[in-house]
């Protein structure tokens, strides 16, 4: 569980790569901001970019999620 304020991201260009959009949230507990906080003016304060290290605990997660998801997108289904 993130301890963080999520956010649902709204039209905020930068959601795809926000881990307060991104993160998994809590199955029991876990906070959202009530409006996405980004401005066309200012941006979003509360930006906080995504990185390998905090979307997955071993690096060979990504590369595996990297060969999956262009498998998918490949047309070919995916096999366990």
């Amino acid at each position: 569980m993130p301890d963080i304020t999520m956010c649902t991201g709204g039209n905020c260009p930068q959601k795809k790569t926000c881990w307060r959009h991104i993160a998994t949230p809590s199955e029991y507990r876990q906070s959202y901001f009530v409006i996405p906080p980004f401005e066309e003016e200012k941006g979003c304060e509360y930006y906080s970019e995504a990185t390998i290290s905090r979307c997955y605990k071993r690096p060979n997660d990504y590369l595996d999620d990297l060969d999956r998801n262009a498998t998918l997108q490949d047309g070919r289904e995916e096999r366990d």
